[in-house]
């Protein structure tokens, strides 16, 4: 959900069906009815206008059922020309559990974990400081 329509253009034929073009903005539930039980969203949130933000968190949680976990990251830092809503870690904890999330610490660990092992250095320097895993309460 939510691929950029220049990368969906060039997206092979075969995998095009499993791909759904969609503004993360405008709620998600009438073209989605699916429950999923990995939800990824990494470096999404920061660029999502803040008065959108709650739009996109529900976009999140109605493809999510109560066993559900979510990998997301959210970027810290100044507001910019693309970064129009990053929230600092406290900001950004205080922001999932107003929207009824809880933060699994241990998950969160291994992510983090397994994305020092397997991703480069610049990756990490966006995804290691804010990337956790979540679920709905």
């Amino acid at each position: 959900v939510g691929v950029d329509y220049f990368k969906y253009d060039y997206l092979q034929d075969n995998i095009k069906p499993y791909f759904i073009q969609h503004d993360l903005r405008d709620p998600i539930d009438s073209i989605i009815n699916k429950k999923y039980d990995i939800i990824v969203s990494t470096e999404v949130a920061e660029h999502i206008d803040p008065d959108y933000e709650h739009i996109y968190i529900q976009n999140i949680k109605h493809l999510m059922h109560e066993k559900s976990k979510l990998i997301i990251s959210w970027s810290k830092g100044a507001v910019n020309h693309q970064h129009f809503n990053p929230k600092s870690p406290m900001e950004f904890k205080q922001t999932m559990e107003s929207y009824n999330f809880r933060l699994l610490e241990e998950e969160s660990n291994e992510i983090i974990e397994h994305f020092k092992k397997n991703f480069n250095k610049a990756t990490n320097n966006y995804l290691l400081g804010s990337a956790s895993v979540w679920k709905i309460i």
